[in-house]
């Protein structure tokens, strides 16, 4: 048996020691089977399939004067151990039983009692258990001085511990502002994977801090190694919809991977556990490759530096990825830590920068988009006010034009008409001197009414009223006939327009004539009123009256036939009631709403 001889202020790595495998509580006497064995001791290499305990001897020398050991440092004890110095415990953590202790990754440090030490030949005895096919075994192991031995642990603690704590809380800080920036923002679906990675990947790193478990060992081996797959594939997935690449059947590949891995390793069980975590994480080093690929892609189309720096950073990811996969394979040192934690940090960081790259472009584009529309409504609007001022001299224009027709149309069956028949009656010799002047003056008041109804007054009716009632009233006062007129339930504001106004006007007009002619009246009565829906003139006389139906249907009802005629023309409804106690016609007119 080796036994190292440790000089003051030293600090010595011991790397030989004894084995023996067996379950003991009890430390082993000196003559049980012990057999050399070097450190680290790695049982996936040196016991493959072998689970459960075992006890190292190691020994060093200590002259008198050189009594000054008082720290023990070991990088590594898989799965849990106890440690003892010269048979007396000086450490250990966690429980033997299921579901046991998992020390595996917590660097040991451990006060030595200076009474316990002797000068010459001092023992350490371990006392460790280890899952099959889990790397089992022991590291080297680290004797000196207490400030020595404590700022080696405490380097070993800080990387491999300290630096899961850091990166984790970075990561998980990262993913809940992607998040936020997903959820709220409605920023595209790449980032949503990118939030779901990140945050899992940071309670996925709990795994090495954890230390009890509250079942079975095989259930946590799985949990932890179908989270680092799932991170894996989220990623991916975020990958993909960054480049803008839809590969459906890629895709399906992908999440029935994912989605097979716990079944898978389950499956295999404990002992070959090892084994097929192989197969899968050489699986995902492909995936990592081919996601290399697509963003090495991204970055030379688009040439930027963000997108640039998520290759690099990815490539560094890859790169511990791959070291990572190595130590668990069992082709790097028995204690190397893993570092692919260091990694995810960098990898999202430059996922963020790259999203907020995009978002300051969209920024700007919107930015830039906004004022090229803003620039192209008012020239628009230009072209638009332009338009409509053209527009509205076109409309002008044909106003004018569409009034000229209308007052001529109006003179040519109104006055028109009047004239031709005066004219006829005048060349036959007929008329007196009496109904010549009442035909001129029928032709007059014919044009008036033309002009009246032309005004462009607010209360156009009002007036064109007043105007026919200053006509008219004189010729009745004349005939003896007394003219009583109400319009003081007329709104004044009605939505008629001149076409309507002057049909109505007629109507009037021309009862208020036949009254005047045929009558013999002594009073009339003209009332107008309005309400939303109607416009109602009623005219009364008390004059001899006359029978309605043989007027129409005789030579001599041109006049009521013309009031027909009209009121049709209005949409008006007219009713003409005559007895010998005079006549009234009555005229309802519906309105149009106003909006």
């Amino acid at each position: 048996m080796t036994t190292h001889s440790v000089s003051t202020g030293q600090t010595q790595k011991l790397t030989t020691a004894q084995i023996l495998i067996e379950d003991s509580q009890q430390i082993p006497s000196d003559t049980a089977a012990w057999r050399e064995q070097s450190l680290p001791d790695n049982w996936n290499r040196t016991r493959v399939n072998h689970g459960g305990f075992a006890w190292y001897r190691l020994t060093f020398d200590l002259k008198a004067e050189d009594r000054v050991i008082t720290g023990v440092f070991i990088p590594r004890i898989s799965m849990n151990g106890l440690v003892y110095l010269n048979e007396e415990l000086i450490g250990g953590n966690g429980k033997f039983a299921e579901p046991m202790g998992r020390q595996w990754y917590q660097p040991q440090h451990y006060s030595v009692p200076q009474n316990l030490l002797k000068t010459g030949r001092n023992t350490i005895h371990l006392r460790i258990k280890a899952y099959a096919s889990n790397k089992g075994g022991l590291s080297e192991v680290y004797v000196g001085p207490s400030a020595a031995i404590t700022a080696q642990w405490q380097a070993r603690e800080f990387w491999q511990i300290g630096s899961i704590k850091i990166t984790s809380t970075v990561t998980l800080g990262l993913s809940l502002m992607a998040l936020l920036a997903w959820s709220l923002q409605g920023w595209p679906s790449a980032y949503g994977y990118f939030a779901a990675a990140a945050m899992l990947w940071a309670v996925r790193n709990t795994h090495f801090l954890v230390t009890e478990v509250p079942f079975p060992a095989i259930y946590w081996e799985v949990l932890t190694a179908t989270s680092l797959i799932w991170v894996l594939v989220l990623i991916f997935m975020f990958v993909l919809r960054f480049a803008g690449l839809k590969l459906l059947w890629i895709e399906r590949i992908v999440w029935l991977y994912a989605l097979a891995a716990p079944f898978g390793l389950w499956a295999a069980g404990s002992l070959q556990l090892t084994s097929i975590l192989g197969i899968f994480y050489g699986a995902l080093l492909l995936m990592g490759a081919y996601i290399l690929f697509v963003l090495l892609r991204v970055a030379v189309r688009e040439r930027t530096a963000s997108t640039c720096l998520l290759f690099f950073a990815s490539l560094s990811v890859y790169a511990l990825g791959a070291h990572d996969w190595m130590a668990q394979r069992d082709v790097l040192n028995y204690s190397e830590p893993n570092n692919l934690h260091f990694g995810a940090p960098i990898l999202f960081l430059a996922v963020a920068l790259n999203m907020f790259a995009r978002f300051g472009e969209a920024q700007r584009q919107a930015r830039d988009l906004m004022q090229s529309l803003d620039t192209r409504v008012r020239e628009k609007t230009q072209e638009l006010e332009e338009s409509h001022r053209k527009l509205r001299a076109v409309e002008a224009a044909r106003a004018q034009t569409d009034e000229r027709a209308r007052i001529m149309q109006d003179m040519h069956d109104g006055l028109g008409s009047q004239l031709v028949s005066s004219l006829a009656m005048a060349q036959g010799g007929g008329l007196s001197s009496e109904q010549t002047y009442d035909l001129l003056r029928s032709c007059i008041d014919d044009l008036r009414l033309a002009i009246d109804s032309a005004t462009d007054s607010r209360d156009s009716l009002l007036l064109a009223l007043g105007n026919l009632r200053f006509r008219m009233e004189p010729r009745l006062k004349a005939a003896g006939i007394a003219l009583h007129w109400d319009i003081t339930q007329l709104q004044g504001d009605l939505p008629l327009t001149v076409e309507q106004q002057l049909p109505v006007l007629r109507i009037i007009q021309e009862t208020i004539t036949n009254t005047l002619k045929h009558a013999r009246a002594k009073s009339l009565h003209v009332k107008v009123c309005s309400s939303q829906e109607h416009l109602q003139i009623e005219m009364a006389d008390n004059g001899c009256g006359f029978d309605v139906q043989a007027c129409r249907h005789s030579a001599i009802g041109k006049g009521i036939n013309s009031l027909d005629k009209r009121a049709r023309v209005l949409g008006a409804k007219l009713d003409i009631a005559s007895s010998e106690q005079g006549t009234r016609t009555k005229l309802m007119l519906p309105l149009a709403k106003r909006l």
